[in-house]
C-alpha cells in the first residue's frame, strides 16, 4: 500500500508540472489575453474619432460665425450715413484692362497686371458675376454670351481661383 501524501504535497508537484515547460510548448511564443487589448485599443480609437468629429464642426462654426456688436449703433435710430461707400468705384477707377495696366484695390494699394497669353481683367463691383475677363486671346470671355462647342472648343482645366 502507498502512502497517503499530505495535501500541500499534491498542490506543489501540480504546480511544478503546470509551470514547467512542456517540450511541445517550449517553442511556442508567449501569447497575451488579446481580449482586454483589444477593448483597449477600440476604445481609443473611438476616442479619437470623436475628438475629430467635434474639431471639424467647431472650428468652422467659430471661423465662419460673424460677431455682432450693438456698441456702435446710435440710439435715436438708424441715420443715413454720410461715409462713401468703399466697395463702389469712383469715376475714375478702371474695371477692365489688359496686360501692363496699373489696378487700384479697395484699401489703396496698386499692382500691374500681367497676361503674357493677351487675356483680359475685368471686374464691375455692381455685376461681379456679370461678364468679365478672357484668360487668354484664344478662349472665350467668360459670361459673354460666347457659347462653347463642346468637341470644337477645348477645356484646357477649370479655374477654381
Amino acid at each position: 500500500m502507498t502512502k497517503a501524501r499530505p495535501a500541500i504535497v499534491w498542490y506543489e508537484m501540480l504546480k511544478e508540472d503546470i509551470d514547467s515547460p512542456s517540450p511541445d510548448t517550449e517553442s511556442l511564443p508567449e501569447q497575451k489575453p488579446q481580449g482586454r487589448s483589444k477593448v483597449l485599443l477600440l476604445a481609443i480609437a473611438a476616442a479619437v474619432a470623436i475628438i475629430l468629429v467635434v474639431v471639424a464642426i467647431v472650428v468652422p462654426v467659430v471661423l465662419t460665425r460673424k460677431h455682432h456688436s450693438d456698441a456702435g449703433a446710435p440710439s435715436g435710430g438708424s441715420q443715413p450715413s454720410t461715409t462713401p461707400n468703399p466697395h463702389q468705384p469712383s469715376s475714375n477707377t478702371a474695371t477692365s484692362g489688359k496686360s501692363g495696366s496699373r489696378i487700384t484695390l479697395e484699401d489703396g494699394t496698386t499692382f500691374t497686371y500681367t497676361n503674357n497669353f493677351d487675356g483680359e481683367w475685368a471686374f464691375d463691383p455692381k455685376q461681379p458675376f456679370g461678364p468679365g475677363g478672357q484668360a487668354q486671346s484664344w478662349s472665350k470671355r467668360v459670361g459673354a454670351g460666347e457659347d462653347w462647342v463642346w468637341g470644337v472648343d477645348i477645356v484646357r482645366g477649370v479655374n477654381l481661383g
